[in-house]
């Protein structure tokens, strides 16, 4: 079985008290819990653990660890 990619949006809560707003991540959908890598520039990969997931077209909620 293959796993499809899914385009889903993503806020995160950084450490510093801001939130950044993800639109367009591409991957496998995520799942409470789970940890995932998003590259936001070159030189830079964010860290993070989705904690909830809406059940409408709202992004999901990750804090960075």
């Amino acid at each position: 079985m293959r796993y499809i990619e899914k385009i889903f949006s993503s806020r995160i809560h950084r450490r510093d008290g801001s939130s950044k707003l993800l639109l367009g991540v591409i991957g496998k959908p995520p799942k409470i819990g789970a940890l995932k890598e998003i590259k936001m520039t070159e030189d830079e990969v964010l860290m993070v653990k989705i904690v909830d997931l809406p059940r409408d077209d709202k992004p999901a909620e990750a804090i960075e660890v």
